[in-house]
């Protein structure tokens, strides 16, 4: 029985690894195409991104421009004759419908502290034989009849402390002939001044001069009617009605 002869690699004269690699290129073809799409689809998303970027610049120019605040065409500037920054005291700006033009503001009279000053006594250091409640910037001051001017004095500035001050400092002024006056000065410059009410009903802010001759006026005016005296605290017993200045 005769054999069977097969022949094959280098001795069939057939370039085997080129035939195969030709095989699998043709394969990969339908490989490449869609490597091919997917890149031009890319290509595309990012192309439409870049406009669509554009168009929502131009989207907020054109929001700007439909402010009327874009169109203001004067700009607002401080100066001073002085060696004072006028930005520290005051500021400008402009609206809409400005028109040029410059404007001089002429400062007449710095806010200042309010000061009360009492009656004329002939001594600092002798009893006033006066006894009550003062409430000073919303604090409470007890008076006894032993005390002196200097001692009221010290009694108000203990007042005049800690986290809720009342904000007032008081001192004993020699007015010469006019004797002694215990003269409260407000801590803060402007409309706010001194709050001082009685806290009984002992009127030592009479009996002590602050009041004038003039009519006796509700102290915090408000729109429809009026506020009370300023308390230390909301369980603070209220001693009269003179406290509530009503």
């Amino acid at each position: 029985m005769g054999g069977t002869n097969v022949i094959s690699g280098l001795s069939s004269g057939l370039d085997w690894r080129t035939i195969i690699d030709q095989l699998k290129a043709i394969e990969h073809r339908r490989i490449d195409l869609v490597e091919s799409r997917k890149k031009t689809y890319q290509n595309r998303i990012s192309a439409w991104q870049n406009l669509n970027k554009k168009f929502l610049s131009l989207k907020t120019a054109a929001e700007t421009l439909n402010k009327t605040t874009s169109f203001n065409l004067y700009k607002a500037t401080l100066a001073s004759n002085t060696t004072t920054d006028p930005e520290a005291l005051l500021s400008v700006s402009t609206g809409d419908e400005a028109a040029p033009g410059t404007y001089q503001i002429k400062i007449e009279q710095l806010a200042t502290a309010q000061k009360l000053s009492s009656n004329g006594y002939a001594s600092q250091t002798e009893s006033l034989g006066l006894s009550g409640d003062l409430i000073v910037g919303g604090r409470t001051v007890k008076v006894a009849s032993t005390d002196s001017l200097v001692q009221i004095r010290d009694k108000i500035n203990g007042v005049n402390t800690g986290t809720n001050a009342s904000g007032v400092t008081a001192s004993v002024v020699n007015y010469g002939a006019g004797g002694y006056r215990l003269v409260l000065t407000s801590d803060r410059e402007g409309a706010q001044g001194i709050s001082l009410q009685n806290g009984g009903a002992s009127d030592l802010v009479e009996l002590l001069g602050f009041l004038d001759a003039s009519p006796k006026t509700a102290k915090n005016t408000v729109a429809g009617g009026h506020l009370s005296d300023r308390f230390s605290a909301a369980d603070q017993a209220i001693g009269g009605a003179d406290l509530l200045d009503l």
